[in-house]
């Protein structure tokens, strides 16, 4: 478990907002921070937030807005599609937020989240949670010069996130990831999806192609039979890395050395000893934030241009299941 410092020496107050999936997560880590004292869980199904606030210990709300004046900081885990309005009295009220990934459903609705904190001076923070894995951190220590990102994201069927699609549930921590490692937006995008067991897509296969002439190519998938998620990401000069999400490893394969008999790839791992779960490192950061000692690692401005690249891989779905529906296919 993180340890976590206190706000001015207090026990910092932080609600959730939403107790479903992510909610139930957030909760369960927040009641085991030191510093932490969960005051309240919120949902408007009021057997679901008793329910939660009973197994964490916390008091239990109904409107989304009841706490309001009951805590120093909020996570917002609500169905991405009321994220905006779930969000904004908060932050209008100066209270530091963290919005599960992703900010929103559509760009109107990051960009008020956005001016609103802008207003208000409320730090916001969005939950892209690979940020915070150890190896992921490592990674983006590490890269230099990266000239192709193949990724597969691949998950069981959970029946979760059923306001959204793959791409904004799933891919999108990986076109978070490009953006941090590419540092700008591709100049084209092509992907393909379908839906598997739902009316959104489940499944997408992207690629994205950049100025200079670096390229990514990544798959998403929620209707998997076992979990894989993984990395590559090849550079100039240092070899490629290969990273493992789920367990928190990375390790960078370099050029053999040219005068080895025989020319022998040997793989060297990059470790972050006695690293935490990623939601913990996150929750913990978010109260750093909430109590002044640290700047959000994903901002809002961050979540908009990711959802940005999120509405292009979709509207490129959009464009593909058109074209074949046009051929007769």
């Amino acid at each position: 478990m993180i340890q976590e410092k206190s706000m001015n020496g207090t026990r910092l107050k932080v609600g959730v907002v939403g107790a479903g999936y992510f909610g139930t997560r957030h909760a369960r880590v927040y009641a085991g921070m030191k510093a932490v004292d969960l005051a309240g869980i919120a949902d408007t199904d009021a057997a679901a937030a008793r329910k939660l606030a009973a197994q964490t210990g916390a008091k239990a709300w109904q409107r989304p807005d009841a706490l309001l004046g009951q805590v120093d900081a909020v996570s917002i885990t609500t169905p991405s599609r009321s994220h905006a309005e779930v969000t904004l009295p908060y932050i209008r009220a100066g209270i530091p937020v963290l919005i599960e990934k992703p900010i929103a459903l559509d760009l109107r609705d990051a960009t008020r989240i956005i001016r609103a904190a802008g207003k208000s001076g409320a730090p916001v923070l969005i939950g892209h949670v690979e940020r915070f894995n150890s190896a992921v951190e490592a990674l983006l220590e590490s890269v230099d010069s990266p000239v192709f990102v193949e990724s597969a994201r691949l998950g069981r069927f959970s029946g979760r996130a059923r306001d959204t699609d793959v791409v904004c549930d799933l891919l999108i921590h990986d076109l978070d990831l490009l953006l941090a490692i590419f540092a700008e937006q591709p100049r084209a995008v092509t992907a393909i999806g379908a839906p598997v067991f739902r009316d959104k897509v489940d499944m997408v296969s992207a690629r994205f192609a950049y100025d200079g002439g670096a390229a990514a190519s990544i798959t998403a998938s929620r209707v998997a039979l076992k979990d894989k998620r993984n990395m590559h990401v090849f550079c100039e000069r240092q070899g490629y890395f290969r990273l493992d999400f789920q367990a928190q490893a990375l390790q960078r394969v370099p050029p053999p050395d040219p005068a080895a008999q025989p020319r022998a790839f040997v793989a060297q791992t990059i470790e972050k000893p006695d690293a935490p779960p990623p939601l913990e490192a996150e929750l913990s950061h978010f109260a750093d934030v909430a109590a002044g000692r640290a700047r959000p690692r994903v901002t809002a401005e961050d979540g908009r241009n990711i959802l940005k690249l999120a509405l292009r891989v979709s509207r490129s779905i959009e464009a593909t299941r058109r074209a074949r529906v046009r051929r007769g296919r």
